[in-house]
């Protein structure tokens, strides 16, 4: 499994916003920093080591959603397509 790891421009951003959602409702603020963290990312493995992700979703249940897998499916053959005919 592959490790996301944040910059510090993007832990900033996360902050940011933290902040300013807490002005008014710190638990929100909260909730919505832990939601951020809760998603999966869905590609492939191309050519020299290349890594396209062609799908994102909320994360809900520990077993990943045929409808979300389907999806990734869809746009991997939709990106190879497409990359075939350039």
């Amino acid at each position: 499994m592959a490790e996301i790891n944040w910059t510090a421009e993007s832990e900033q951003w996360l902050k940011d916003i933290h902040d300013y959602i807490a002005q008014d409702n710190p638990r929100a603020a909260i909730r919505l920093v832990a939601s951020i963290y809760i998603f999966r990312l869905l590609g492939f493995f191309e050519a020299n080591n290349i890594v396209i992700l062609n799908h994102a979703f909320t994360k809900k249940t520990q077993k990943t959603p045929a409808r979300e897998i389907n999806i990734a499916e869809k746009r991997k053959r939709e990106y190879l397509k497409e990359k075939s005919l350039t």
